[in-house]
């Protein structure tokens, strides 16, 4: 892969494991989100992506506790409350 600055590289691995959740992959876009999450620590979009694949995953717990996560920083909008219903039911 070609070397990019670490923000760019966190939104890379976020995409890229956007794009396996869509493929039904969401053990795999949880090893993307992580390497995000090192890249640059706090970004609050990977915990609601990662909410997301948690909840594919039937790790409702986990699920809700990233969904609030990202709730706390950005405040609660439709996806954040739509990946906390899908973890509470």
């Amino acid at each position: 892969g070609v070397d990019v600055p670490d923000p760019i590289g966190a939104l890379r691995e976020l995409a890229e494991g956007t794009l396996l959740v869509g493929r039904g992959r969401p053990d795999e876009a949880l090893a993307r989100y992580d390497a995000a999450d090192r890249l640059l620590p706090g970004m609050p979009l990977v915990a609601l992506a990662r909410a997301a694949a948690l909840n594919l995953l039937g790790r409702y717990a986990e699920a809700l506790e990233q969904a609030r996560a990202y709730a706390r920083e950005l405040g609660p909008d439709a996806i954040a409350l739509q990946q906390e219903g899908f973890a509470l039911e």
